[in-house]
């Protein structure tokens, strides 16, 4: 399995009003299978849907995660109202 590095637009995806809005390049490694056929590696995956997420200013699915996880023991917090 052969891997290399190739750069990747990022795009805000279109409305009715305007078109997509190129916001960024970032660079993504794809591998070439036994048939030729070339594809995004998953941790290219995460990176390109966390980068879009995060222009679009909203959050990756680990990120929404980690916010539901319940504090541990002991770093509970309070909130007096």
């Amino acid at each position: 399995m052969k891997t290399r590095k190739v750069p990747f637009d990022i795009y805000i995806p279109a409305t009715e009003h305007r078109e997509a809005i190129k916001v960024h390049t970032i660079r993504i490694d794809l591998y070439t299978d036994d048939f030729g056929s070339e594809r995004v590696t998953p941790a290219s995956t995460q990176l390109i849907e966390k980068t879009q997420a995060r222009y679009m200013g909203l959050l990756a699915a680990e990120d929404i995660r980690a916010v539901r996880q319940p504090p541990a023991p002991g770093n509970a917090c309070s909130v007096a109202l």
